[in-house]
């Protein structure tokens, strides 16, 4: 162990430069090891064969539209081609046009599709560009009439904050110096030149952007590294000189904005949300109205539609989450009218709409075992037409029984907690996967995943904790798990890992833990406080050193989540519940499979490192900790094949520790791929 100059312990810091010799040669032993153990556990070509297998299926995103003309993307099976089509309605419309390929001459092997925007009057697609998870990211700019492509470097562009302005010029949102920096950027240029906000000093933690449809206003969310939110909304001819008046200033963690067809901004923070209302502001007239907001207590605002043209009124479709999905509600006036299914666990992703068309929607939906499907809404109809369910499985897969369950906390809270298994799982015991995030007012809701599913056909059990920290009941469920309360969604964690053992779900022995980023500091901090629950951790890119975590990545960014290591009073909670300085000599901890990425620019890799040394030094050496390095990676979107392989690792690893038995989930017969 070293010491700071402050006295502050700092175990193997000395891993923290990964480019010295030192590093370098503990990380080749270390990747030698990792492929040595991995080597020995069965099944693992055939598992990726199966997992490619269940990720044979096309996915679509919802339309986007510019006038007459439709923009679209589709994946095909395997995620080995990305396309992005246009098509020009009419009475007859044609087959769509290709504007994008992933897999035309000159693109990169591990090249991933972030995201794509289409300029104002449909003239431009910007194609957000990744290479195997880095977050630098390039755009592409494709000439929707020509095909005719152009690539823009913008150092530190932030994936998704690009909002076209006209055809030529954009606003966008860069990291420089590791913060969010407001820019614009006319294409025709070279260098996307910074604007710096009147009257905001409170340094930016992040930044959301959006422009009104006719491209006179912008509205800009300003999250500060203090915890406060501010609406900043003005014409886009004043905001390119940083004049950008304050709209509404929030305490809470978020505020929920979009603009409608007719250029207003619909908006509502967590005050407002309280109050049961949402705001509309007419920036051309600088005028306010409110819309009744009326939800059930169970539901959490998560998006707004504003649906001008379906009738008389103001009217939204809500996007709605809790625990177990994502849904839509339609709401006018003091009406509220559910517009998705309630009968299984699925969640609600992008909504769009067609100002040529008042009263439809388009949206994507998923589930546990169900991929992402684009579906289609008449709001025309009396009442609202439901939504149909997201797509079919692909392959075959044993049926999945989905259990929306509760257990109850060290305090008495009741925590939700998903179940994924084969039919009857509460009457019997199988070796089981429980997965957790808990941080940052993320949701963990419904979403098609391949690896749980194999789990499941092989017979185990996978579990979802919605513990405190993560979103799933609002603001106060993330508050009452960040800052003083971090401990309690670790506390939260190790309550579901005993209710699934003493419930009968999993035997004892048989539970894995698994968590990614925040998630993996929650599981690192488990099997450091409670190992013997465990048998085996997956832990991936996670946060494991509370006393340094600002000093490198986006780490500083974090300080209202976990508090400040130069704070006295946090300095000392952090100290005890930094996972990496509560390991105990000789303690029994499980076998422990650490990834990480080198290209993560988000959470340092030194902090799987630093974790996984002292793991091997403290634990009694009776089961592994191994640390598998994945090379010239990051944080963010990966190809399937990437996800796959890393995937395969992680089951068979678990199954190795858990006691399960992956033959039956190898052994499906393959099936043609669903279309």
């Amino acid at each position: 162990m070293t010491s700071r100059s402050n006295g502050d312990p700092s175990p193997y810091e000395w891993l923290e430069d990964g480019t010295s010799p030192q590093v370098t040669a503990w990380l080749a032993e270390q990747r030698q090891q990792c492929a040595d153990l991995l080597a020995e556990l069965p099944g693992r070509p055939r598992l990726r064969t199966e997992l490619a297998r269940l990720h044979r299926f096309e996915t679509a995103t919802a339309p986007v539209w510019r006038g007459r003309t439709e923009f679209s993307a589709t994946r095909a099976a395997a995620g080995k081609r990305y396309l992005i089509l246009r098509r020009d309605r009419g009475q007859h419309p044609g087959e769509p046009v290709v504007l994008f390929d992933s897999t035309a001459a000159g693109r990169g092997p591990g090249q991933v599709v972030a995201g794509w925007q289409v300029s104002r009057t449909g003239r431009t697609v910007a194609v957000e560009l990744a290479e195997r998870g880095h977050e630098a990211v390039r755009l592409l700019l494709v000439d929707t009439a020509t095909g005719a492509e152009r690539t823009l470097t913008v150092n530190g562009y932030q994936t998704g904050s690009l909002a076209w302005h006209g055809d030529d010029d954009f606003f966008l949102v860069r990291a420089r110096d590791g913060r969010p920096e407001l820019c614009r950027l006319d294409t025709r240029e070279p260098d996307a030149q910074p604007i710096t906000i009147e009257g905001v000093t409170t340094e930016p933690r992040r930044l959301s952007i959006a422009v009104s449809r006719d491209g006179r206003w912008l509205c800009v969310l300003h999250y500060a590294a203090d915890g406060t939110v501010t609406l900043l909304t003005g014409p886009t001819s004043d905001a390119r000189e940083g004049r950008l008046p304050a709209t509404v200033h929030s305490r809470g963690s978020r505020i929920l904005a979009r603009f409608s067809s007719d250029n207003r901004l619909f908006h509502c923070s967590e005050n407002d949300l309280a109050a049961g209302r949402v705001r509309i502001h007419d920036p051309a007239r600088r005028s306010d109205r409110m819309l009744p907001l009326t939800l059930p207590p169970e539901e959490q605002l998560l998006g707004l539609v504003p649906l001008p043209g379906t009738g008389p009124g103001e009217a939204l479709v809500a996007r709605t989450g809790t625990a177990t999905g994502v849904h839509l509600r339609y709401c006018r006036d003091d009406l509220t009218v559910r517009l998705t299914g309630d009968d299984r666990l699925y969640a609600v992703g992008a909504v769009t709409t067609d100002p040529l068309r008042p009263g439809h929607l388009w949206y994507t939906a998923t589930s546990y075992d169900s991929p992402p499907a684009v579906h289609h809404i008449d709001l025309g109809t009396r009442p609202p037409a439901a939504g149909s369910r997201a797509g079919r499985r692909p392959g075959r897969v044993p049926a999945v029984e989905q259990v929306a369950t509760e257990y109850t906390a060290s305090d008495g809270v009741r925590i939700p907690l998903t179940l994924l298994g084969r039919p009857g799982l509460l009457d019997r015991p199988s070796p089981t996967i429980l997965y957790v995030y808990g941080g940052f007012r993320i949701s963990l809701v419904p979403r098609y995943m391949a690896a749980p599913n194999l789990w499941v056909a092989g017979g185990g059990t996978y579990a979802v904790a919605h513990v405190r920290g993560g979103g799933e009941l609002g603001e106060r469920w993330h508050r009452a798990g960040a800052g003083d309360g971090k401990a309690v969604s670790v506390a939260d964690y190790l309550a579901a890992a005993r209710w699934l053992i003493d419930r009968g779900v999993c035997h004892p022995g048989g539970l894995a833990g698994e968590g990614e980023s925040n998630g993996g500091l929650v599981v690192a901090s488990a099997i450091a406080k409670e190992p013997d629950l465990f048998a085996a951790a997956l832990i991936t890119s996670p946060v494991t050193d509370l006393l340094r975590f600002h000093l490198s990545g986006v780490g500083r960014n974090w300080l209202a989540e976990y508090g400040s290591p130069l704070d006295p009073a946090d300095h000392d909670r952090l100290l005890r519940q930094s996972p990496l300085h509560n390991l105990r000599p000789g303690a029994r901890y499980p076998a422990v499979l650490l990834s990480s990425w080198d290209g993560d620019r988000r959470v340092d890799p030194l902090h799987a490192r630093k974790f996984c040394a002292a793991l091997q030094a403290a634990g009694d050496g009776t089961r592994p900790t191994i640390l598998h390095n994945v090379l010239a990676a990051g944080h963010g979107a990966r190809t399937t094949a990437d996800g796959e392989s890393l995937a395969a690792d992680r089951l068979a690893f678990a199954a190795r520790w858990t006691g399960l038995d992956l033959t039956a989930a190898t052994a499906l017969p393959s099936e043609p791929a669903v279309h």
